[in-house]
């Protein structure tokens, strides 16, 4: 089912975006400003240019969680890289674009950083959900950072790994 939502979903954006190209198409002069909010709506969405961050962790209990929300032993050690993610671009266009362009999309939600905390598990498990090109793991814990590099020699995935440990293929975070 999860598939179809997919297809579906990709066939309404590329049916979106053609009729958005076809108003601009057919006076490319003088774009209303309705077409060039749509274009500029469809081109922000756009999941080929989400970057999509990923923080593994070992399974863990989740009953021994913070009764307050979302902290969790695993999440706690991650705060480094979540904090230095947060700074990063969420969108491999924002390093290129004004930074007013970049914090209006960023206000309105149209662009928005995609960090996944997944336990190894899950990654190994549900990898095929995640189709978008630019992909990045963080770690900070040399076991995770092991199994970080098992699971993209694996995948086959062109990706970047970040890691406060170093290794082969990882680009140094500091800590």
């Amino acid at each position: 089912m999860r598939k179809s939502h997919k297809k579906r979903q990709k066939k309404r954006h590329a049916k979106r975006a053609t009729e958005t190209i076809t108003v601009l198409q057919q006076n490319p002069k003088e774009p209303s400003k309705r077409a060039q909010r749509a274009y500029a709506d469809l081109a922000a969405r756009d999941p080929r240019f989400k970057i999509l961050y990923f923080i593994p962790h070992f399974p863990q209990d989740l009953r021994k969680a913070s009764i307050f929300g979302w902290y969790s032993p695993a999440m706690l050690q991650a705060a480094g890289p979540l904090m230095t993610i947060s700074t990063w671009p969420a969108d491999i266009r924002e390093p290129f674009s004004e930074q007013t362009s970049v914090l209006v999309n960023r206000l309105t939600r149209r662009i928005w950083p995609k960090i996944i905390p997944v336990e190894l598990d899950a990654l190994y498990a549900g990898a095929y959900l995640f189709d978008n090109p630019f992909r990045v793991f963080a770690s900070n814990d040399p076991a995770i950072a092991n199994e970080i590099d098992k699971f993209i020699i694996q995948s086959g995935w062109h990706c970047l790994h970040i890691s406060s440990i170093e290794g082969n293929g990882r680009v140094l975070l500091n800590p």
